[in-house]
């Protein structure tokens, strides 16, 4: 049998907060937002030699993050719901910072039936989030799909 110590080797403090308010400004506007703002400041434990892993930690969560999300009820029951994202880079994981949109077109036709179109990622063809492990980065594709939704009232 074949033992291999593992330790956390890494020591450090973050800081940080997030706002995220919701205004129900008018029955047919509501909007949502969100910030957060992470910093972590990391280093190694005495002793160890290596500084990779403060490094590769540090850099992989993103220190800005935005949402704006405004929905609107339109008349003949039709819903807009635009989302804008900011993240800002991951230096570990040679993400850059980047900005897309999501917008949501809803039609309730029917009280219990909707029919939605909706586009992902809009800004972009694609954009990295995140790097692969092992590999280069991952990118998220732009995408538009349809969907209906039937809600049951359970009776």
């Amino acid at each position: 049998m074949v033992t291999i110590p593992w330790a956390n080797e890494v020591k450090g403090n973050t800081e940080g907060f997030e706002i995220a308010p919701n205004w129900k400004a008018a029955s047919w506007l509501e909007l949502k937002a969100s910030y957060s703002y992470l910093n972590l400041d990391l280093a190694s434990k005495s002793g160890n030699l290596g500084t990779g892993m403060a490094n590769t930690d540090e850099g992989s969560s993103p220190r800005h993050e935005l949402v704006i999300q405004p929905s609107f009820n339109l008349p003949k029951r039709f819903e807009l719901d635009p989302t804008y994202r900011y993240v800002s880079a991951l230096p570990a994981q040679a993400v850059k910072s980047y900005s897309t949109m999501d917008v949501r077109v809803g039609w309730r036709f029917a009280e219990q039936m909707e029919l939605s179109v909706v586009g992902n990622n809009l800004f972009q063809p694609q954009h990295a989030e995140f790097g692969g492990d092992p590999g280069g980065l991952l990118g998220i594709k732009r995408s538009v799909y349809a969907r209906i939704i039937w809600t049951s009232d359970g009776k």
